[in-house]
């Protein structure tokens, strides 16, 4: 999967709120050391050079960027996405709930008019030779078929996500043969047919 993302020749900038956890941290460390993105850590500088120590990763490779809580921290994520200074806001150590206020506040959020915000979980499974991705078990439990329509685009195609996708393999034991969910969120924001406004070339099929 690294090969094939390498070989688009993209490298986005992503900012992490409260990225404040070694999963974090240790997944954007391999991401600009594989020369896939350029990161903003929002945070405790020194909570986040404290793990970046104990993780052996070099704090210098990213940029950090200090915030007291977070809210603060979230909201950071967002104006640097509504600027165009980051192209993509992860999740950190947040609550998905104050993240998620965050992304679709109606004044300084990520979300667009009418768009349809969704969840697509990765899972790579050891006993399973392809990625598995599943949505939407979180965020919109009874949508509507319009609803189910952009779903299956974003599920479909997830290149054309302008949120966070993290990808963790599934631990060694048993439990790794079954179904096991070993994913994380993967939050999508696009009216079907519409540029999104800080990725234009990212542009979902309208509904036939």
């Amino acid at each position: 999967m690294v090969e094939k993302v390498l070989s688009l020749h993209k490298k986005h900038r992503i900012a992490v709120a409260w990225a404040h956890d070694i999963h974090t941290v240790s997944a954007i460390y391999k991401a600009v050391n594989y020369g896939l993105a350029d990161a903003t850590m929002i945070g405790q500088s020194s909570e986040i050079k404290g793990i970046c120590r104990k993780a052996g990763i070099d704090h210098e490779l990213f940029r950090i960027v200090d915030s007291d809580d977070e809210v603060a921290a979230s909201l950071e994520a967002v104006r640097l996405n509504r600027s165009g200074e980051a192209d993509i806001a992860m999740k950190g150590l947040v609550s998905t709930d104050k993240f998620l206020k965050a992304v679709m506040d109606k004044n300084k959020g990520l979300m667009l008019p009418k768009a349809v915000l969704s969840y697509v979980c990765a899972i790579e499974l050891p006993a399973y030779h392809k990625l598995l991705f599943i949505t939407d078990p979180a965020v919109i439990p009874e949508p509507s078929l319009e609803q189910k329509i952009v779903m299956a685009e974003y599920g479909a195609n997830p290149a054309i996500l302008p949120l966070s996708l993290r990808l963790f393999r599934a631990p060694p034991g048993p439990r790794s043969s079954r179904s096991w969910l070993s994913g994380r969120a993967c939050l999508s924001r696009q009216t079907p047919g519409s540029p999104c406004r800080h990725h234009p070339g990212s542009v979902p099929s309208p509904p036939a």
